[in-house]
């Protein structure tokens, strides 16, 4: 080889010998070099960016990824660089990786701005992640309120329960509670939204059932006003009991418990029925003649359990045999 042709061909040699480092090497230190990437545990960020992509699409972070990011501060900026990342298979493992790293305003900043991601699975994630911020997260419940009517059910159920854990008082004026009183039976409750009135005859138990109930979501709320028949012969407490039985048999329910409670001024039972793959939930008040029962039934985590004792709480019950 002639001396003229040596320098070029060394050069060629040499970018070949780089260009397949590049292409082969694990690490891709050097990709990361060239990019000007930040560096974690001497890692590129193009490292980790494959890793967390790997994880994304397999819908499950490895231990490896967990271990290697626990709770370490150091991160932050690698992990806010992937919450901007163009692809969703790692936005969505950073999510969890930035709430166990980031400091709490951090996590504000970032979620709040993946509210409205493209990819329907991180504004889901996001929804949760600043549910779990609690107080926290005081700065995000405009957009939250709005997502509580998103057409997207999964959304609004998580927004409505993010609101929950946030502030209860948000929680309900975005799902539009409102108090709710009758005065020809003289009580009250706070319903989410407005409550429809129905009058039906129980056959069962030959009674009329007037009957006030609204609807969040597949959640249902209602209060409903039965008589005892003047010819049952029956103390308040066999009452109670019978009250819990005949709900659980017209159900095909099983009683989980049956308790005390007092509640504006009048002993009643807090009730607990397990319905299949529902759960009813009731508080019931036998005052004189009248059985009032504040009752919701939802599915397993389709409801907070701060609005299913809100509402059971909520019940007033202002009639007494003597008026």
């Amino acid at each position: 080889m002639t001396r003229q042709w040596f320098l070029p061909t060394f050069l060629l040699g040499l970018t070949v010998l780089v260009f397949v480092v590049v292409l082969i090497e694990p690490t891709l230190t050097i990709v990361g070099l060239v990019r000007g990437d930040s560096f974690y545990h001497m890692r590129s960020a193009s490292y980790w960016q494959r890793v967390i992509a790997a994880d994304g699409a397999s819908s499950q972070i490895s231990q490896a990824t967990l271990d290697a990011f626990d709770s370490d501060t150091r991160a932050i900026p690698l992990l806010k660089d992937c919450l901007a990342h163009p692809d969703p298979n790692i936005r969505r493992p950073s999510i969890v990786l930035f709430q166990r790293c980031a400091f709490y305003h951090d996590q504000v900043i970032a979620f709040r701005g993946l509210l409205d991601d493209p990819d329907q699975d991180v504004r889901f994630q996001s929804v949760c992640a600043l549910g779990r911020l609690r107080r926290e997260a005081l700065s995000a419940i405009p957009r939250l309120s709005q997502l509580t009517r998103s057409s997207d059910p999964n959304i609004a159920f998580a927004a409505k329960h993010a609101l929950w854990n946030i502030d209860p008082e948000s929680a309900r004026r975005a799902e539009r509670w409102a108090k709710y009183t009758s005065a020809l039976w003289d009580f009250s409750v706070d319903f989410p939204g407005e409550a429809e009135r129905d009058l039906r005859t129980e056959e069962s138990i030959d009674a009329d059932i007037h009957e006030f109930s609204a609807w969040s979501g597949t959640s249902r709320f209602a209060v409903a006003l039965s008589f005892v028949r003047p010819d049952v012969e029956s103390t308040v407490a066999e009452r109670y009991e019978m009250a819990a039985g005949f709900t659980a048999d017209a159900v095909n329910g099983d009683v989980e418990h049956n308790t005390l409670i007092e509640q504006c001024g009048l002993v009643g039972r807090d009730q607990k029925i397990i319905v299949a793959d529902h759960i009813l939930r009731a508080r019931v008040f036998v005052v004189g003649n009248r059985v009032y029962q504040a009752q919701v039934v939802y599915m397993p985590g389709q409801l907070h359990s701060e609005a299913v004792e809100y509402f059971l709480a909520s019940l007033v019950v202002n009639w007494r045999p003597e008026s």
